[in-house]
């Protein structure tokens, strides 16, 4: 999936895989529960301008604004 955001002023076209949330089960019927998962985004390439700038954004390091920034477009 590809994603358009907006970083620090800057429009880039981010690709990843998305994993929705999963819901809270309070029992299940063998009486065990699941907390639920919170939804999840890996960035496998970041594009400016149709120019692959991955590798810049691997020294930046800074994956988890991304990320954050992704799940809030989706």
């Amino acid at each position: 999936m590809t994603i358009g955001i907006n970083y620090k002023g800057v429009e880039l076209s981010i690709d990843g895989e998305y994993e929705p949330s999963e819901p809270v089960v309070m029992w299940d019927p063998n009486g065990d529960g699941y907390p639920g998962a919170d939804p999840e985004f890996e960035v496998n390439k970041v594009f400016w301008d149709e120019m692959d700038v991955t590798e810049i954004f691997e020294a930046i390091d800074d994956w988890d604004t991304i990320e954050t920034l992704v799940k809030d477009k989706i």
